[in-house]
């Protein structure tokens, strides 16, 4: 995988602690939806570095103030 190409299996690529816990849940399966309904799916919560930075239904003063510019730390790796 990606990990493995950039040399940073100790880093990423699993999640298993001391490594990034970046992922995203999908509200629906992508790989079940229909074709036409994929550009309609909707993410319930996004982890990046370990912690949440978006949580559906959740008031944006529980995400870290770090996070509230997507592009902050874009380059972190």
């Amino acid at each position: 995988g990606s990990a493995y190409a950039d040399f940073a299996e100790n880093k990423k690529g699993s999640l298993e602690p001391g490594k990034f816990a970046d992922l995203i849940v999908w509200h629906d399966n992508p790989y079940t939806v229909a074709t036409e309904d994929i550009l309609k799916l909707t993410v319930d919560l996004t982890m990046v570095d370990g912690q949440v930075v978006y949580s559906a239904g959740e008031a944006p003063s529980t995400i870290p103030d770090r996070y509230s510019n997507p592009l902050h730390n874009l380059n972190r790796r």
